[in-house]
């Protein structure tokens, strides 16, 4: 298991001040250059929780995503659906996530939208479904779960 986070430095600080050893270190690095970091092929699975729709550009990020991974494996991403609608568009909330009438998954803010589904449709098939968070959780809403499968691409396919 390989974890990346851009706040890795901040997450080593807080470990080392309560004593804790990680089972695995968070590295630092950014969604948006995974394949200058990873080769090509090189996960089973991509996975992000609540993360991506906070990189500076999450279309980049996936698109890096779906290049380390393996071959006939899958990215898998779970998020709250349009975070940053729901948090005014502050702080590190910037991107909306949600999934068309039709089941696209879709990224947007501002003025820019993109139909993911349909973008990386040449190099992996996509499905979205919505889960309706339990009250249980004490957050109310919806998340996404979008799953990508890769197919078979030839290196550099980004």
């Amino acid at each position: 298991m390989t974890a990346i986070d851009p706040l890795a430095d901040a997450y080593d600080r807080l470990l080392d001040k309560y004593h804790v050893k990680p089972i695995v270190r968070t590295q630092k690095a950014h969604a948006e250059s995974l394949a200058t970091i990873f080769p090509s092929n090189t996960f089973d699975l991509v996975f992000a929780r609540n993360s991506i729709d906070h990189a500076c550009n999450p279309e980049m990020a996936i698109l890096q995503m779906i290049e380390v991974a393996k071959i006939d494996c899958y990215v898998l991403l779970v998020h709250y659906v349009n975070e940053a609608e729901r948090a005014g568009y502050t702080g590190l909330h910037q991107w909306n996530f949600s999934m068309s009438a039709d089941g696209d998954f879709l990224i947007g803010s501002g003025s820019v939208r993109v139909n993911m589904t349909r973008k990386v449709a040449g190099l992996c098939t996509t499905t979205c479904e919505l889960y309706t968070i339990p009250s249980a959780r004490g957050r109310s809403g919806s998340e996404l779960i979008v799953r990508m499968k890769k197919r078979g691409v030839h290196h550099g396919a980004i």
